[in-house]
């Protein structure tokens, strides 16, 4: 889509042929007859029946561009497969009705309709809609079967504890939520990606910093930005954010989108819009600039990585899951100027009073430090600012020079 935010989530990548399979089965299939059945009727189609046609047109349109929405293709599924079926249903019952009710009038006018309705090929007629509703029971059986397990097995039952190939129940994820409910204060606030927010604010019971309803782009982004900058420039934005860090083993992997999402909010944070200069270079080892990160000094995803002398006095490791595939760092030095300032409810910015919905705004040190507001006797925010200009300098210093006519473009990981 080119919105870093929107292409970092993997639900809104189109859905695959997989997808429509597993959460469509047979009725996927029938669906496609709906169309014909509906415009097989005779006279033009009703109101419903274009009604039915466009919405199986725009859901799977957006299906296409998003996997979420593949739950929009449901009704519009369900509606264009019973249309098919109920037209099947007509054409295999209509012998029956024609018995009961007698010649129609058509037929004195119509010597085709005269045949077609004649005796033989209405025992015919019906015993095909008897062998096909024969051969139908088996697959009609299956897709029952299948709905049922898929909503009780696949789609009930959301879970983040699972099994490694040994066998052993991996629990790590709940093992650190639980940590942090028993053993931080009750008003901590965690600083992690916005995809662990639910988790954190349900199981942990902690104030996270964003979660999946998390509209802001610029917050979303100055998160990747704590996360994915070096670490004393992380440090100084988180210390007036939150009380405690928590990342996943999977961060590591995903950091390479919180650079890009930062760089879309804080132009510079990367040298081009690609922020290629933050990765992994072919061979395995990371680039300078995701080495000295918050990210990889915290999951030590491998050799190398920004000084842990330096590093400890900003960030302290309080628990390893049993797995390593959690860890949680108390922040160091937490501002609590910022701290009392956020937690004042005068300035929360409620819609109203009393009310949950309050967008808030950020402490006035933590704008000074990114620029938002003039700075007034604050080293703390005159050194940021001095240091992210020299760093944007020495990114563009680094990046490659442009190729020769007839030669692509060239890219940092790859040169």
């Amino acid at each position: 889509t080119g919105n870093p935010l929107v292409d970092s989530v993997t639900e809104h990548r189109p859905s695959s042929p997989e997808a429509y399979w597993t959460y469509l089965h047979y009725a996927g299939y029938v669906a496609l007859l709906g169309p014909v059945a509906l415009l097989c009727r005779w006279g033009w189609p009703s109101e419903a029946a274009v009604f039915v046609l466009v919405l199986g047109v725009a859901t799977q349109f957006f299906s296409l561009k998003m996997s979420r929405l593949m739950i929009l293709m449901g009704p519009s599924c369900s509606a264009l497969a019973g249309a098919a079926l109920g037209f099947a249903f007509d054409i295999g019952v209509a012998p029956i009705w024609r018995t009961i009710e007698g010649p129609l009038q058509i037929e004195s006018e119509n010597a085709h309709i005269r045949l077609y309705n004649s005796v033989p090929l209405r025992f015919v007629r019906l015993a095909v809609a008897a062998i096909m509703c024969w051969r139908g029971f088996p697959f009609a059986k299956d897709f029952y079967e299948t709905s049922f397990n898929t909503v009780r097995w696949s789609l009930s039952h959301p879970q983040i504890m699972t099994k490694n190939k040994k066998g052993e129940i991996v629990d790590d994820i709940r093992e650190a939520y639980w940590w942090l409910r028993d053993n931080t204060p009750e008003d901590a606030r965690v600083l992690a990606w916005w995809d662990y927010g639910y988790q954190i604010a349900g199981i942990a019971n902690r104030t996270t910093l964003a979660d999946g309803n998390t509209w802001h782009m610029e917050h979303i982004g100055l998160i990747g930005m704590a996360l994915s900058a070096p670490l004393p420039e992380g440090h100084r934005i988180a210390r007036h954010l939150a009380d405690y860090v928590l990342l996943w083993k999977e961060d590591v992997g995903k950091s390479t989108h919180m650079a890009k999402i930062a760089n879309s909010a804080f132009p510079g944070h990367c040298e081009d819009i690609k922020c290629d200069q933050y990765g992994v270079f072919r061979s395995g080892s990371p680039t300078p600039m995701m080495r000295d990160s918050l990210v990889w000094y915290m999951n030590r995803a491998g050799s190398g990585g920004f000084d842990r002398t330096i590093g400890d006095t900003m960030y302290k490791e309080v628990y390893v899951s049993r797995h390593s595939r959690v860890r949680i760092a108390k922040i160091l030095d937490v501002s609590e100027e910022s701290r009392l300032w956020a937690g004042d409810p005068r300035n929360h910015q409620c819609d109203a009073p009393g009310s949950w919905y309050c967008p808030g705004q950020y402490p006035p040190l933590l704008r000074q430090l990114m620029g938002w507001e003039a700075v007034e006797n604050n080293p703390e925010a005159a050194l940021h600012q001095h240091e992210y200009k020299r760093r944007v300098k020495e990114q563009l210093a680094s990046a490659p020079g442009p190729n020769g006519p007839g030669i692509p473009e060239g890219s940092y990981l790859n040169s």
